[in-house]
């Protein structure tokens, strides 16, 4: 047996617990655990599934089939091999969520095992038997083993390379290197940050010399070797990026602290932030994202965390002695390398792997760190061999024991805290719905048992949504997140998608019943007014009681004439017809609102935005309000096409009892978002008129008649010049305060710099239809003026006056401003 093996033996006794069967049973304990944890409540926690891993579906479905590759470029880019496992589970399963997931279930557990094995190897069984509890019961390697992300495979490739590093070195076995080049290798085909595993196996061979574990010859050579091995399995892999040299590189341009543009949703942070970020995920703030963690909860809970402390410095000791003694030959030198050799690998590889999270914006990341969860575990369990160690040098078997049982105990506690956070603190929380799509997750459910048919274009399988004209299915969702129905629901795949921004109710001109989909409040409004208050045939929530979709059944275009929304109306506008309106309610109070919905039909296909309008203007044609609504069909408008639109405007608390015409049009736009110029599709039409009804006066005593005093309480902005002959028109704003004056007429006055006034609009408010002895004291009213400016060039003064109609004497006037 080599020095080194037996080093390790010797070494070995005195951290763990003597007896394969007392082994045995705790590895079986420590097993059950992990699967009861990883399939509790499976596969519905967490809720729905996440656009990443649905992402992973449609390639199965669509793109795997068409021949084998080692690089998926969907989604950013995403090295194929996990993908491949997942595959598996599908062709065994069939589509959804459960065969995505098991096979993150399957690597989970074997990472356990793994990491028991290799705790086992440097450390003795009880720091593997610790590490790999730790692991099973970890609310971070849990969450990962719970979803269908390829991160969940860097730990586990991490530990076999290990493992393979120690045989080799342990026994100088060129077998073994061999068995390491193909760990590391298959490696490049699991996860982004196993590219740092190489470098890994540098360190690691460089320390075996360096410690005399190995002599340079030896490293050297072993190190060729897994080389020239992982050159060869990663070979069409390199091929590939060879021939796509843009994805190699992709995703880590995209979150890199040293990019100039990162693709993040969060505010950039500098390089040392992000490393005291990363450093402290272990003990004071872990990921701070909903879809891994319940937001900043660390690695470790305090129960754990001092002996993760005790284990680093520990390891840190070993390491640093390590160094400072390589000069010493023979088997002294072999007894300290199988001691202190393990501590340099742990160091090197925390040190090594905390790279993706410290040089990626949004840090920390439990998905760019997950290669890093055994060591810490393993950390841990060094961390109690010390405690251990201490005691058994200064004390009975009986305090060794106690050390023994203390740290299970602290174990056990750290992993019932742990799933107790994750099953009844994090997965039943609103945001963690959110964050896994679950709202979309049931919508294609309800899409598939909808009584609606099926006939569709056939489905080319392109992996994104190929919209069919005669789809009965209409859906108003972020497009971004198409992969979630594309992979569980046939009918998503061609239905009709409408921009989550669109504000416009789209139906299909097709005799059938349609389901619509809505996720709006706003499109929730317009479909009840719409389909005469057709109640929705499913409503989701999330856990917070709010709503998350509306699938209502419609039976065709006919639903709009049986609620009386499509009337005789016909007129054109360009590829458009307006072919109905309904006015809400033809008067409102100031503070109210007026609502206006229309319906047009198209005649011609649009690869355009169509926007539709309302304009509400006064008697003299100016406009007072408007509401612009748009909509936003993913693969354009088609002839035949119903819209539906909803306008609604406000009424301002200071808005004159006026009557308010009523105008349609509409106008197309560039399909991009956001949408492009403005091109007309005629000039709008008039559709109706509503009242602005004047508020309710407050009761007044007898004595109380007549106290009202107009107060000047703003104007809006006059132009600098206005051209000779053309008109100004402004708003002045006056408050009803208390007083003892009568009726009064207001206006403004255009006066030159003689003192003559060149152009007056003075008379009772809003067009003559408000006196000021009707207005409710402390009221604020918008009084609408105009004046014609004269032919003579030159500064005029602009002033607002109170006049008593029967003297025509000016009680007040105030300056406005010159024009």
């Amino acid at each position: 047996m080599p020095v080194l093996a037996q080093s390790t033996e010797r070494r070995r006794f005195h951290l763990a617990p003597s007896g394969s069967l007392v082994e045995g049973a705790a590895l079986v304990l420590v097993v059950v655990a992990a699967i009861a944890l990883r399939l509790w409540s499976f596969p519905d926690v967490p809720p729905g599934i996440h656009g990443d891993e649905s992402t992973n579906g449609i390639d199965i479905l669509f793109t795997l089939p068409r021949g084998p590759t080692p690089f998926l470029d969907r989604n950013n880019g995403r090295e194929a091999l996990f993908i491949y496992l997942q595959s598996a589970f599908v062709a065994a399963m069939g589509p959804g969520i459960a065969p995505l997931r098991l096979a993150s279930v399957l690597v989970g557990v074997a990472t356990v095992l793994a990491t028991w094995w290799l705790g086992r190897l440097w450390f003795g069984r009880f720091v593997g038997g610790v590490a790999a509890f730790g692991l099973a019961t970890s609310f971070w390697h849990v969450a990962l083993s719970r979803i269908g992300f390829r991160a969940i495979g860097a730990p586990l490739v991490v530990l076999v390379a290990l493992v393979c590093l120690w045989k080799a070195t342990e026994r100088q076995s060129l077998r073994w290197a061999v068995a390491t080049g193909i760990v590391v290798g298959l490696g490049l085909y699991v996860y982004l940050s196993l590219r740092l595993l190489p470098l890994l196996v540098v360190l690691w061979l460089a320390a075996a010399a360096l410690t005399h574990a190995l002599n340079w010859r030896t490293a050297t050579r072993m190190l060729a070797i897994v080389a020239v091995v992982a050159g060869l399995v990663a070979a069409p892999l390199g091929v590939y990026f060879a021939r796509h040299p843009d994805e190699a590189l992709l995703r880590m341009s995209q979150v890199s602290v040293l990019a100039a543009n990162p693709e993040i949703e969060t505010d950039r942070v500098g390089l040392r932030e992000n490393v005291l970020r990363n450093l402290g995920v272990v003990f004071w703030k872990g990921e701070p994202k909903d879809r891994f963690n319940l937001p900043g909860r660390p690695a470790l809970t305090p129960v754990a965390a001092p002996a993760f402390a005790l284990g680093m410095a520990v390891a840190l000791l070993a390491a640093s002695r390590e160094v400072v003694r390589r000069g010493v030959g023979g088997r002294r030198h072999s007894e300290l390398a199988a001691r202190e050799l393990p501590a340099l690998g742990l160091v090197a590889w925390m040190g090594l792997f905390l790279l993706p999270g410290v040089l990626a914006e949004e840090s920390p990341s439990f998905i760019r760190l997950s290669a890093l969860v055994p060591a810490i575990y393993l950390t841990v369990g060094f961390g109690f061999a010390a405690i251990v160690g201490l005691v058994g040098r200064a004390a009975s078997v009986r305090w060794k024991a106690a050390a023994v049982i203390l740290a299970a105990g602290v174990m056990a506690a750290e992993g019932c805290i742990s799933a107790s956070d994750y099953f009844l603190g994090w997965a039943p929380r609103a945001q963690t719905y959110r964050a896994f799509d679950a709202s979309l997750t049931a919508m294609a459910r309800d899409l598939e048992s909808a009584p609606v048919p099926r006939h569709a274009l056939p489905y080319s399988g392109s992996g994104r949504p190929e919209p069919d004209p005669r789809s009965p299915v209409v859906l108003y969702v972020a497009y971004h997140r198409f992969p979630t129905l594309v992979y569980l629901s046939d009918r998503a795949r061609t239905a009709r998608w409408m921009h989550p921004d669109s504000d416009v109710l789209l139906l299909p001109d097709i005799p059938s019943t349609a389901v619509v989909v809505t996720s709006d409040g706003f499109l929730s409004r317009t479909a009840t007014t719409a389909l005469a208050g057709l109640a929705p045939w499913r409503t989701e929530r999330d856990p917070a009681g709010e709503l998350a979709y509306e699938v209502r059944l419609v039976d065709g275009p006919s639903s709009l004439a049986r609620g009386g929304i499509v009337n005789s109306l016909d007129e054109r506008f360009g590829p458009a017809r307006l072919a109905g309106v309904v006015i809400g309610s033809h008067a409102a109070r100031p503070g109210g609102s007026i609502v206006v919905t229309l319906v047009w039909r198209l005649t011609e296909d649009i690869p355009e935005v169509f926007a539709p309008y309302v304009h509400l203007v006064d008697e003299r044609g100016r406009k007072w309000g408007q509401s612009d609504r748009a909509g936003l069909p993913i693969d354009g408008w088609r002839t035949g096409d119903y819209v539906v639109s909803r306008h609604e405007w406000s009424v301002p608390a200071d808005m004159p009892p006026i009557p308010l015409a009523v105008l349609a049009g509409a106008s197309a736009r560039g399909q991009t978002w956001p949408p492009g110029p403005v091109r007309p599709l005629g000039q709008p039409v008039r559709v109706g008129s509503v009242w602005i009804v004047a508020p309710e006066p407050p009761a007044m005593t007898p004595d109380a008649a007549g106290m009202v005093v107009p107060t000047l309480e703003a104007v809006s902005a006059l132009p600098d010049s206005v051209g000779a002959g053309q008109t100004l028109d402004l708003d002045i704003i006056w408050r009803a305060a208390a007083g003892a004056q009568s009726e009064v007429f207001l206006g403004a006055r255009l006066v030159d710099g003689d003192g003559s006034t060149r152009s007056e609009d003075v008379s009772v408010p809003a067009y003559g239809r408000y006196p000021s002895a009707a207005w409710p004291v402390g009221s604020v009213v918008r009084d609408p003026r105009r004046l014609t400016a004269p032919p003579e060039a030159g500064e005029y003064l602009v002033e607002a006056v109170i006049i008593d109609p029967g003297t025509r004497t000016v009680l007040s006037r105030r300056e406005l401003g010159r024009v």
